[in-house]
């Protein structure tokens, strides 16, 4: 495919498909070569819950939550103060293979070793 100096190319991914590069090239010469990226499958998205916080990496970029995740992201899951981690599988790193991720989110309840306490009125 030609194009001319100065265009300005929009890349998108099909549904369920995110891409791995920014989506706009601009096409500085006539015989530029560019790297068009790649569709990758995204993972089920996976955010933060009041007994669970998830932070998520790819290529080095660290955001919270799981939105938009792709093939090769990781999720580090973090139980909040006063919960602990019961799963069948405790390991609190997962990562996206192929749209999906490699194992189930943690499971995190209440510990116990909080001490509620009483108002007087």
């Amino acid at each position: 495919m030609s194009v001319a100096a100065g265009t300005v190319l929009t890349i998108q991914c099909n549904e369920n498909f995110a891409l791995d590069t920014p989506n706009t090239i601009f096409c500085c010469s006539k015989n530029g070569s560019y790297d068009l990226g790649n569709c990758l499958k995204m993972c089920p998205v996976i955010v933060d819950t009041e007994s669970m916080q998830v932070t998520c990496s790819y290529k080095g970029e660290e955001r919270k939550n799981c939105t938009g995740a792709v093939e090769g992201t990781v999720a580090r899951f973090r139980c909040a103060n006063f919960y602990e981690n019961v799963g069948s599988d405790r390991k609190l790193v997962h990562v996206c293979v192929n749209g999906s991720w490699d194992q189930s989110p943690p499971v995190c309840v209440p510990s116990g070793q909080y001490y509620p306490f009483t108002i007087f009125i």
